[in-house]
């Protein structure tokens, strides 16, 4: 056993002094002579056989150049190396959508050959707000052949890069052409898991649209069916690749994201639009983009408090404030129900005497006491029930109200007061749940009858203090202040007995 330590111990020591021998002594490269240097006139030719095309080849960071072309609403990075877009910028939002990655690359299939031209330099031409690109490939000149001439036209429109592929070649067989979405589109947030459970892939497909988050992206997934676009989006934004695509695949990306590679076989105009979630804008695309953003169940309910929400923008200035005065207004919607609820309570509280003695006559009796109690309900038009008609009420508004609030992009980064500087998160400090909560407990001890439900009247306002712990702040002060509006009605009810 000692002889094992000694020869590992001295095994160590060897390795120990070889490498500090080649850091310390460096072996010296052999000089170059001067026939072994190449002449400028050796350079290969620029015309290069098709099938010695390279498949991936690291460029010489020299030879790259990147050009920047923008518009009212993107600022947008070009590369000459494939031809590809490099970054895109949303000034409206102050935010990167893509970011140094060569997205969009073209690869060409033609009699089971694959080129990746995101490996060659292509030409290139500046006009005002468009940028051409221009590349050849299968030029052999000792057969007179022209090859495959490819051109690659970028022209910004407001929110979309319009990009146009054309090719000519002599050769009767068309090639396939296919686009590479090698990354998906960049967090744009602080909460980067909030991000990734909003990231979904989108497709406008002949049978219907198709939908998918991307978390639930295990395995590749490829669309057959023929898309008029291709969408990915994060929770505020959305890109789309609009146009005729044959089929598309989509790939899961190591970064919790998710890439896609697009085949064309006749490849023409295709618009890559970068929008915020703003659906009166993707409605006026007129291509189907609205249905990119999620408004939750019931729509047309979402659809009816946005455009609420937006139209008091317009008069008052300050997200807080609108949706205070929203609160009001649902309030004043919902108040002939919550009045009814307050009159069937009071009823119920003049009713405990007589339930107490139906009780005690009929304690042995269940099937008795039950028809008895029924019986005095309708005696005193009293239907129990109708104390649900408001919370019931409230369930659609809240969850379309949930969903415009948590989603919209509107009210990205809107602040109202002090610490509430973005009304689509959560309460930094949990103040405004907390208030909730309290607000809410106040109002079950205002109305609660029954003694015996007691732990009940403590139990949900903490219950749902703790569910509301991470909803968006906005949705926390329109519940806040709608408990506060409801104490304030109890009060009244309560004084006028």
């Amino acid at each position: 056993m000692e002889d094992q330590k000694q020869l590992i111990l001295a095994f160590f020591l060897i390795m120990l002094i070889l490498l500090l021998w080649q850091f310390f002594f460096p072996p010296k490269a052999p000089p170059v002579s001067r026939e072994a240097r190449p002449r400028s006139e050796e350079k290969p030719s620029t015309e290069t056989v098709l099938s010695q095309v390279p498949k991936r080849v690291r460029p010489k960071i020299e030879e790259t150049q990147e050009f920047v072309l923008e518009n009212e609403k993107l600022r947008v990075k070009f590369s000459n190396l494939g031809a590809t877009i490099k970054s895109v910028y949303l000034k409206e939002y102050a935010c990167e959508l893509l970011k140094d990655f060569p997205y969009f690359p073209i690869q060409i299939s033609k009699k089971e050959t694959i080129w990746h031209l995101d490996t060659l330099f292509w030409d290139f031409s500046l006009s005002g707000e468009e940028i051409t690109f221009r590349t050849q490939i299968g030029t052999q000149v000792h057969r007179g052949d022209q090859g495959l001439r490819i051109q690659r036209r970028y022209q910004l429109k407001s929110y979309t890069i319009v990009s146009e592929i054309e090719y000519s070649s002599l050769d009767t067989h068309p090639p396939l052409f296919s686009i590479n979405f090698g990354r998906g589109l960049s967090f744009t947030e602080k909460d980067t898991n909030d991000e990734y459970a909003n990231f979904r892939i989108l497709a406008d497909k002949e049978t219907g649209f198709w939908e998918m988050g991307v978390r639930r992206l295990k395995k590749p997934i490829t669309l057959t069916e023929r898309l008029t676009w291709l969408g990915f989006t994060t929770k505020y934004f959305l890109m789309a690749v609009i146009g005729e695509i044959d089929s598309v695949t989509i790939l899961p990306t190591p970064d919790r994201k998710a890439g896609a590679l697009l085949f064309i076989t006749q490849p023409a105009f295709l618009s890559l639009g970068f929008y915020p979630l703003k659906y009166d804008l993707l409605a006026h695309e007129k291509k189907g983009l609205e249905k990119a953003v999620p408004l939750g169940w019931p729509k047309f309910l979402s659809l009816g408090i946005l455009h609420l929400l937006l139209f008091l923008h317009s008069l008052i200035k300050n997200y807080g404030v609108v949706i205070l005065i929203f609160s009001l207004l649902m309030k004043g919607v919902l108040f002939p129900l919550t009045r009814l609820q307050l009159q069937q309570m009071k009823k119920l509280q003049l009713l405990q005497p007589k339930l107490e003695e139906l009780r005690k006559k009929y304690k042995n009796d269940p099937k008795m006491l039950n028809q008895e109690t029924m019986r005095l309900y309708s005696l005193y038009k009293m239907n129990p029930l109708t104390g649900c008609l408001p919370l019931l009420a409230q369930i659609p508004i809240f969850w379309a109200l949930y969903s415009v609030l948590r989603s919209t992009v509107e009210l990205r980064r809107a602040s109202f007061i002090f610490w509430l500087k973005d009304l689509s998160v959560k309460d930094p400090y949990y103040i405004l749940p907390i208030l909730m909560g309290v607000s809410f407990l106040f109002q079950n001890l205002l109305t609660t009858q029954d003694k015996r439900n007691l732990f009940l009247t403590f139990f949900f306002p903490v219950f749902l203090t703790v569910i509301f712990l991470n909803f968006p702040s906005g949705l926390q002060l329109y519940w806040l202040i709608f408990n506060i509006l409801s104490v304030v009605e109890s009060l009244i009810v309560r004084k006028r007995r």
